[in-house]
């Protein structure tokens, strides 16, 4: 059987660990393989063609991880508005923080409980939780739009259906691994959103005029592709992972460049793809005749952290 198994590996010079850092969050948004612009035509995996004329999302509720499993929470009152027609990718600051080597990132989609029936009018201009031209804020009962997703879908793209999603038992978790790197200021977490995955197994073609779903199942399914698909396979978090992971050891760790891996146990690796923190393709090695494998990696800058793809057949 032929099993992917994914392995952040991150290599900090010893005098930069647990230093106290500005830590932002970006969000590269998509569709497929594109930036994503309001009005681009697309496909979601049905084939069904669709265009976006309104996207907006909110996240909150956020934990970091750490390659060492601990988990560091973020305070509940940070909530951001994302609005990839605004901008190719959306910067939040999470804060300051005393971190190391951050391998994933954890998060809601949606207005946590204890914001979601406040006043809107209470917050000053700009505020995500604030008052919009296109309102976020549904009623006083239901709180805020988890998400709001209108498409021009249907016979020639002329008919569009609105998704908003809201309620709080739909207020659901998801992640992502994250691809970090350092600007010289602040660690910048990289994790892109493919938006067609937010249309996965919707029907769009037989939409003949103007659809709404407010709170309903389609809005529900479209945050449950929130959570699921948008933001690629999670590996950071194995504990829905009923495969046990390939063992990896590596050392010197921390390492100033000079590093060896090991697999822990005997499997045939069939490659290892090894990338740097840009996505970047460094090593590649193919039909491995042993477990372990020696490098020279020169480190500049904050850090290199390693994404190391192994095709392990058993």
């Amino acid at each position: 059987m032929l099993r992917t198994f994914f392995a952040f590996l991150a290599f900090l010079p010893l005098y930069l660990s647990c230093q106290v850092t500005d830590v932002n969050l970006k969000i590269n948004h998509m569709l497929g393989a594109d930036n994503f612009y309001l009005d681009m035509p697309a496909t979601n995996n049905l084939g069904h063609e669709f265009t976006a004329t309104r996207l907006e999302y909110y996240i909150s509720g956020i934990t970091l991880i750490e390659a060492s499993g601990m988990e560091i929470p973020i305070n509940d009152t940070i909530v951001a508005l994302v609005s990839p027609h605004e901008e190719i990718s959306t910067v939040v600051n999470l804060g300051a923080f005393e971190v190391s080597e951050i391998i994933g990132v954890r998060f809601h989609i949606g207005v946590p409980e204890a914001l979601n029936h406040l006043d809107p009018t209470l917050y000053p201009e700009g505020h995500a939780l604030g008052l919009h031209t296109e309102s976020m804020h549904w009623s006083w009962a239901t709180g805020y739009k988890f998400l709001a997703y209108d498409v021009a879908c249907g016979t020639d793209l002329t008919s569009v259906f609105s998704f908003h999603g809201a309620w709080a038992e739909n207020y659901f978790e998801t992640g992502a691994d994250v691809i970090s790197s350092y600007d010289g200021e602040m660690l910048i977490l990289e994790i892109n959103g493919d938006y067609t995955e937010g249309l996965k197994d919707m029907n769009l073609d037989d939409i003949e005029d103007f659809m709404i779903d407010h709170g309903g199942l389609a809005s529900k399914q479209v945050l449950e592709n929130w959570r699921d698909y948008v933001f690629g396979a999670f590996t950071s978090s194995r504990q829905n992972n009923k495969l046990e992971p390939i063992q990896i050891e590596v050392y010197p760790n921390p390492s100033q460049g000079d590093i060896t891996i090991k697999l822990t146990e005997s499997t045939e690796t069939q490659s290892i793809s090894i990338y740097n923190s840009i996505g970047e393709l460094i090593y590649e090695f193919d039909n491995l005749n042993d477990n372990l494998i020696e490098l020279n990696m020169p480190v500049s800058g904050f850090s290199l952290y390693i994404f190391a793809m192994l095709m392990v057949q058993q």
